[in-house]
């Protein structure tokens, strides 16, 4: 019955049924949208304020998206500047939704306003896939075919909009600066384009994204980029502005960056002494770093469960024949933790030298079987242990 009044409505003319049809459009059934929306297209233009209004303002994306495609087919350039908002920023929870992003994105193809060329250039870096594609589809139709050869909707599509991106790139610098808008994907864009403000513009992503997604890809790229400029920035980020869930990527760009700089932060309690997803990744780059700062604080944590053994041995390792004293101590250490003295064990086999046979032979008679163990396979000797 409701499908006959809607169609009713749009058929008489009677712009006094705008406001229903637009409540009706919050409704589950998707046929039931179709026909309201067909209504609502019967009583334009009087109805594209309405539309505007239910487009800015409504939380559910199944009616909303709906709604920006009709404003794309009802062609009123008054809709150009609301979809470039929702293109544009993320402000709100439905706006977070691909589906979404791509209806306003094929509007503003639609609607041929040039007023839409930058905000889609910055939609070329959104994280969808298919929303980049009809970026670059509404590009090209507003007189911009290039960007149509880049974009193809694939995870690397980057690499071909760095290509072409040179002559926009300051689009797309907007695109990151915007810490309603950052993406993952603009960032890998960023870190690709042989700009003199990448590294600039990656730290501002690191320090002020709202994403922990954000903060840590752009921290991956700036370790892999190596510049030394990054070291000060996220090592401010790893103390002060971080988000735990980026915490790790910061400390495992300190640790491919290389600077002793990045030591006092990452043996902190804050980063070693807090139970965090993250600690394994400090573990490790605090091991690549190689400072000898870092090996009594490592070997203090040896014996935590959340720290991979073969991490924080490979660390210690990592850091010479300055950790086999302090290993030694751990190990011959009866009040130490088992844990601890098993990887102590392993440890000095790897290091190897004269003082850690010694303290490998002694620990064949420990209190504990998996230390004896551990110790025996460290020697390369198999006997009976019990």
């Amino acid at each position: 019955m409701r499908k006959v009044a809607a169609t009713e409505l749009g058929e008489l003319g009677d712009t006094r049924a705008v406001p229903v049809l637009i409540n009706w459009l919050n409704s589950s059934d998707a046929g039931f949208r179709k026909v309201v929306t067909q209504a609502l297209r019967k009583l334009a233009p009087e109805s594209v304020a309405a539309l505007i209004q239910s487009l800015l303002s409504d939380t559910k994306c199944y009616a909303i998206s709906e709604v920006a495609e009709t404003l794309g087919e009802l062609g009123d350039p008054q809709a150009v500047e609301p979809l470039i908002r929702i293109v544009s920023y993320r402000s709100s929870f439905s706006w977070h939704s691909p589906a979404l992003r791509l209806a306003s994105v094929k509007a503003l193809g639609k609607l041929g306003d040039l007023r839409a060329v930058e905000p889609l250039i910055r939609s070329l870096a959104d994280d969808d896939g298919n929303v980049r594609r009809a970026a670059a589809e509404a590009l090209a139709s507003l007189g911009e075919p290039k960007w149509q050869q880049a974009i193809r909707g694939q995870e690397d599509d980057y690499e071909g909009l760095v290509r072409v991106a040179a002559p926009d790139v300051e689009a797309l610098i907007k695109a990151i600066r915007n810490t309603d808008y950052h993406s993952t994907y603009c960032v890998k864009v960023i870190s690709k384009l042989s700009e003199p403000h990448t590294v600039a513009l990656l730290i501002e992503a690191v320090h002020y994204s709202r994403s922990s997604e954000v903060q840590a890809a752009a921290a991956s790229a700036l370790g892999d980029l190596g510049d030394a400029r990054a070291v000060e920035p996220l090592i401010q980020a790893f103390v002060h502005f971080g988000e735990w869930g980026a915490m790790g990527a910061i400390a495992e760009a300190l640790g491919k960056l290389g600077d002793s700089r990045a030591v006092e932060p990452l043996i902190g309690d804050y980063s070693l002494h807090n139970n965090w997803s993250g600690i394994n990744r400090v573990v490790e780059a605090l091991g690549k770093i190689g400072d000898p700062r870092a090996i009594e604080p490592l070997i203090q944590v040896m014996e935590r469960a959340e720290i991979d053994g073969s991490t924080i041995i490979d660390a210690l390792v990592k850091l010479g024949s300055r950790s086999v004293e302090p290993l030694v101590r751990s190990l011959q250490n009866d009040d130490s933790w088992r844990r601890e003295r098993e990887r102590a064990a392993t440890a000095l086999g790897k290091l190897g030298g004269p003082r850690a046979v010694e303290a490998l032979t002694r620990a064949l008679q420990d209190k504990d079987m998996p230390v004896r163990r551990s110790a025996a396979n460290a020697l390369g000797i198999t006997a009976n242990l019990g």
